[in-house]
């Protein structure tokens, strides 16, 4: 950021709108405890099931957002 020049209108930014730093905390927190559960889901159960949980949840996802926001579903979707 100090490269680019970007430091300062993103402290000015913070400055501005405080509930922007209440974001960035809430993302981070949820990040580090996204990354503790799969940490602890690969001690108790493998690799391998760590990952077909979290390719599992992926499909869950996808299907998810055409259950929730209709949209055409076309052969070259279904077979991706």
């Amino acid at each position: 950021m100090t490269l680019s020049g970007m430091l300062t209108a993103t402290v000015t930014a913070a400055i501005e709108r405080p509930e922007l730093l209440i974001y960035l905390f809430s993302v981070g927190i949820c990040l580090g405890m996204a990354v503790l559960a799969y940490t602890r889901l690969i001690q108790s159960s493998g690799p391998v099931i760590a990952v077909a949980t979290a390719t599992l949840r992926k499909v869950v996802t996808v299907l998810l957002s055409y259950v929730l926001f209709p949209k055409p579903l076309l052969p070259i979707h279904a077979f991706s």
